[in-house]
């Protein structure tokens, strides 16, 4: 059974040995709700905050990437836990704060605020099913970089689904430059 099917749901506590029974009880909606609010905490403070205060050498540039380009969503998932888990809103917003402190600490400015050096370029017309890297021209105001040069990147791209529920290739991509 994959991992998908079995926590990314909206009540994975019926997933646990011995549990499913408790489905559709008071004492299991109970007890599924206590889960899930433990879960949002230990998602925030283990996945995030951890890797934000901490992160691995190897992988510290892509994690920053990573929390600069996702960090507007995480402090919104943060608000919506805290409307929803009454109980951990204190957890829920000293988490909160560290973390929006850490990500203006990456970033050096506002998040999204024009000048933010984010790695994230339009890909659109590469064939995503093409092994080969895509040319891309990015664009720089730092003079390290110079103002057009071309690189070769190999683009990471994912899939999206729109209204419909169709999937296609996304046409942006974090990129590693080689």
């Amino acid at each position: 059974i994959s991992i998908q099917s079995l926590i990314m749901v909206a009540d994975p506590y019926y997933n646990e040995p011995g549990y499913e029974a408790m489905l559709g009880t008071a004492r299991g909606a109970t007890a599924s709700n206590n889960y899930n609010q433990n879960i949002a905490c230990a998602t925030l403070r283990h996945s995030i905050w951890l890797y934000l205060r901490s992160p691995p050498k190897l992988f510290q540039d892509v994690l920053e990437a990573h929390f600069t380009l996702k960090g507007n969503d995480i402090l919104a998932q943060c608000e919506e836990w805290k409307l929803k888990y009454p109980g951990k809103r204190d957890e829920i917003d000293m988490l909160e704060i560290s973390i929006s402190n850490k990500l203006k600490d990456i970033s050096g400015q506002t998040q999204n605020s024009p000048g933010n050096a984010i790695m994230l370029v339009d890909v659109s017309g590469h064939d995503a099913s093409n092994s080969r890297p895509a040319t891309i021209d990015l664009m720089s105001d730092n003079d390290d970089i110079g103002t057009s040069s071309k690189f070769m990147a190999t683009a990471l791209m994912g899939a999206n689904d729109d209204d419909k529920g169709n999937s296609s290739n996304s046409d942006y991509g974090i990129i590693d430059l080689i």
